[in-house]
């Protein structure tokens, strides 16, 4: 063989290793490129994840700025209404006044102790004073068809006692109930409501 063909050889093997390097760096400069496309896809769910978190974070930082203004007012409104109760406090205090007491409003009937309705047969004694109510004897407990109170209870200071009450054909309800206290020497009527 002569040196052209050798030279010819030479070059056509050249060309075939450059034809593989550049198919080689081709395939790679396509792997290179599809991992781009994927890393900037990725950045940018990131980047929109980021601004969702953000977003959710100035939404719960609003959120607890919002709790703690009505917390704050809150407690304010308490301060005030625990001022303006001691002030009436205080004010009842010094005119020896005493309020109402819950379950006992200013219309209730006339009288320390009185007896309501709580259902058909079920009545209920109130002690509306500061004192207990100490009863010994139900006196007229033979004019109800049948009552279930017991002789010798007590009903402490601003308390309440049930009973149970039925009427009958020939037995309606007394107009009061009649009670021997504890240290009175006259017994006590409390009005029976219709």
């Amino acid at each position: 063989m002569d040196l052209p063909t050798w030279i010819n050889a030479g070059a056509a093997v050249v060309s075939l290793v450059g034809a593989a390097f550049s198919w080689w760096r081709s395939n790679l400069s396509k792997q290179a490129r599809e991992q781009a496309r994927l890393d900037k896809e990725a950045a940018q769910a990131a980047t929109i994840q980021a601004d969702a978190s953000q977003r959710q974070a100035e939404t719960a930082k609003t959120v607890a700025e919002q709790s703690a203004r009505q917390g704050v007012e809150q407690l304010q409104r308490l301060d005030e209404m625990t001022t303006s109760l001691n002030q009436i406090v205080q004010a009842l205090r010094e005119s020896g006044a005493r309020p109402d007491v819950v379950g006992f409003p200013a219309d209730a009937p006339s009288g320390r102790r009185f007896i309501e309705r709580a259902g058909k047969a079920m009545l209920v004694i109130k002690n509306n004073s500061a004192a207990p109510f100490h009863v010994e004897h139900v006196r007229n407990r033979d004019q109800f068809a049948r009552v279930e109170l017991n002789d010798d209870f007590i009903i402490p200071p601003f308390g309440q006692k049930s009973f149970f009450a039925l009427e009958a054909w020939g037995y309606p309800f007394p107009d009061h109930l009649v009670l021997d206290e504890v240290g009175s020497d006259e017994p006590t009527y409390l009005a029976i409501p219709r």
